[in-house]
């Protein structure tokens, strides 16, 4: 029995990932829902990134997406509304969350972003991999990756380490995703509340106030929670063939630097 996690998508494009208890896993790629269900044995739980409740407004926005691009900072580009997404990530990930009930119906089960929450903590692989407690390198491919990143969030949730769930935030024009014919779903993040105030797990640095006038790299948004100090660093090791550190500075400092994903 071990936590799953799950990046749905394409052919060769649907990540899976199996975490144990100690902190080992193992992670694989195949190309459909049955696929990954052929896989999966007794589950503890699923993280599956892919949204799991939808809205009915204009552009399919979602309270917990608005909330998450403004109090980190994240570009919509990165955390997109249910109308910009390609169709295997929707279809793929609601019926697998679908036909695991069936198998398993009291598993719990909890829509991920595994980009979004890297950027929000101002993590790289090896910071999140410290903190929590993986054994092993970084997984092959991107979709193997953010499919342990789901692992990791619906164990973290299920055992009551991530406070906050996304899931009880809604807008008006939002399916209750406590209240659907399948049973409930979740949106575990690592953060105490939803308003002001985000908070970064345990170990992994200080509160981050939404309103306080914060550092955050602009092309990566890793938020530097000491002012500037240790942006030459971070520019050097990660940016750098981007554009130099001393081109890079004074269009930062201005606040006119324009990331390269814009």
């Amino acid at each position: 029995m071990g936590w799953y996690g799950a990046d749905p998508g394409g052919s060769d494009s649907f990540g899976l990932a199996a975490l144990e208890d100690d902190g080992s896993f193992k992670t694989w790629l195949c190309s459909s829902t049955d696929e990954a269900l052929a896989t999966i044995d007794q589950p503890a739980g699923i993280g599956i990134d892919c949204p799991l409740w939808w809205s009915s407004k204009e552009g399919g926005g979602r309270r917990a997406d608005e909330w998450l691009r403004k109090t980190y900072r994240i570009h919509p580009g990165t955390v997109q509304s249910v109308n910009s997404l390609k169709g295997a990530v929707l279809v793929q990930g609601l019926m697998l969350a679908m036909i695991l009930r069936k198998s398993y119906p009291n598993v719990p089960i909890t829509e991920t972003h595994p980009k979004a929450l890297l950027r929000a903590l101002g993590m790289d692989w090896n910071d999140f991999r410290e903190t929590y407690g993986l054994r092993g390198p970084q997984p092959q491919s991107e979709h193997e990756r953010d499919a342990l990143i789901g692992a990791v969030a619906v164990r973290e949730g299920s055992l009551g380490r991530w406070k906050l769930d996304l899931a009880l935030h809604l807008g008006p024009s939002e399916i209750d995703p406590k209240d659907t014919w399948f049973g409930e779903v979740h949106y575990w993040w690592p953060a105490e509340r939803f308003g002001a105030v985000a908070e970064a797990p345990s170990g992994a640095g200080e509160k981050i106030s939404a309103n306080a006038d914060l550092k955050i790299c602009p092309e990566c948004l890793r938020v530097f929670k000491n002012g500037w100090g240790g942006i030459d660093a971070h520019w050097k090791a990660k940016h750098e063939r981007l554009l130099p550190y001393e081109e890079a500075w004074p269009l930062i400092q201005a606040g006119k630097y324009k990331s390269t994903s814009e």
